[in-house]
Formats: C-alpha cells, sequence, structure tokens
C-alpha cells in the first residue's frame, strides 16, 4: 500500500512539473509570436531595414523576460539610425560583447500594449521597457513626438495585434 502511495505521488509531482513546463512553453510562444510579427513588419517595410537589424541581434524574446504580448515598438527609420551611428557605431553594435547595450537600445523603443496614435496622442507620457518615462507631444496639424522624436509613421498593425510606429530620432538610453 505504502508503495502505491508513494507511486501515486510521484506520479501527482511528475504531472504538475508537466504542466509547469507547458506554462511555460505557452508564455515563451506568446513572446516569440509578438517578436516574430514585429520582426515581420520590420523586415517588410524598406524604411526599417537597418532597425530591423539591431532588433534581430538583440535577441528580443530573451530580453523581454515576463513582458506579455502585445507590444508597441517606436522604431527609428534607416535615417534615424544614420543620423545617430556611425558605419563603424553599428558594426560594434551588433558584436556579441555589444549585446546588453544593444538590448538596451532596443527595449528603449518598446511599451508595453499595442498604442495607436490616438492612444498615445491623449497621454502625456508612457513608461518604455527599461521603466523609463517618454514625454509625449502633441504638435501642430496633430503630429506626436515621443521621447523628443517625431512620429513620422503611425499604427502600423502586426498579426498578433501589435503597433509599430515609425520615428525620426533614435531614443538614447541616457
Amino acid at each position: 500500500m505504502k508503495k502505491i502511495i508513494v507511486l501515486l505521488c510521484a506520479l501527482c509531482l511528475c504531472s504538475f512539473a508537466n504542466v509547469q513546463a507547458q506554462g511555460q512553453l505557452l508564455k515563451q510562444g506568446v513572446k516569440q509570436m509578438a517578436i516574430t510579427a514585429l520582426m515581420t513588419q520590420l523586415q517588410s517595410n524598406p524604411k526599417l531595414s537597418k532597425f530591423a537589424t539591431l532588433f534581430q541581434a538583440a535577441q528580443v524574446a530573451g530580453l523581454l523576460g515576463s513582458q506579455k504580448s502585445p507590444l508597441t515598438l517606436l522604431a527609428p527609420s534607416n535615417s534615424a539610425i544614420d543620423a545617430a551611428f556611425s558605419k563603424d557605431q553599428l558594426q560594434n553594435l551588433l558584436k556579441p560583447e555589444s549585446k546588453s547595450m544593444l538590448g538596451d537600445l532596443v527595449k528603449n523603443h518598446l511599451i508595453s500594449g499595442a498604442m495607436s496614435a490616438a492612444n498615445l496622442g491623449g497621454t502625456s507620457s508612457s513608461t518604455n521597457l527599461l521603466g523609463k518615462a517618454l514625454n509625449i507631444a502633441k504638435l501642430a496639424g496633430g503630429a506626436l513626438s515621443i521621447g523628443g522624436a517625431n512620429v513620422t509613421d503611425t499604427d502600423i498593425k502586426t498579426s498578433d495585434g501589435s503597433m509599430i510606429q515609425v520615428i525620426d530620432k533614435v531614443l538614447t538610453t541616457n
């Protein structure tokens, strides 16, 4: 009888561990969907190819921790990347030893939740995934400025419900 009870307890523990493992896989799958959806949109937009390279190199899924989908990505245009970094600086960001710095750069451009331009325009600030408040201002003609960068293309939706807002400046982590 004791052997049966021990066996049943062992089976229960194994089942519990399996459920926990499946839950973790599900969470990772949801995060990966958000990253894949954002990456697909970045790669399909010629204005965002340089940020797409940085985003992919940062291995964002590993950076997000318990962060849930959907997300809002404030994606700097190619001209914004060119204005912020020399070719050498970009190459250095892509090196393995710069992974932490690159990760912070990308997280500085991510906001939890899908935020349309209208949603963003209705608030005075939003917090990025680094915990930094980004000031939001409505400009003449209804344009938006976020963290000092002007939003040039709005509300690019992804397949998972995330949102991309294209900006004309790289948001610094300082």
